[in-house]
């Protein structure tokens, strides 16, 4: 479960980073030039992921911790993302890899 609102967390960030204009934003995969010529909804979007991770977190881990897990997380993906997006250090392939070990170390 923290694995999957870790997950909701880092894609609303991305949706959030895709939504601004002074981003540099690469267009190599078709959902990434969707997401650069849809601002709006993209910003909608990672608006409504990031709501949706913030109301499971609370329900899974209660109001305070909840929203304190939420907080922490939601900063820790936008910095790693503002630091790592610019250089393309870490693939898509890698982080995808990356939560899904996690998922499944938390499943076992």
């Amino acid at each position: 479960m923290v694995t999957i609102l870790v997950l909701l967390v880092f894609l609303g960030s991305i949706g959030l980073l895709y939504g601004s204009k002074k981003a540099i934003l690469p267009t190599k995969y078709n959902y990434q030039s969707w997401l650069a010529r849809n601002p709006f909804r993209t910003k909608m979007l990672g608006c409504l992921l990031c709501v949706l991770s913030l109301i499971g977190a609370i329900m899974y881990l209660g109001l305070g911790s909840g929203f304190f897990f939420w907080l922490v997380s939601f900063m820790t993906s936008l910095s790693l993302l503002v630091l790592f997006n610019p250089i393309k250090l870490v693939s898509h392939n890698q982080l995808l890899l990356l939560f899904l070990i996690c998922l499944c170390i938390e499943i076992l």
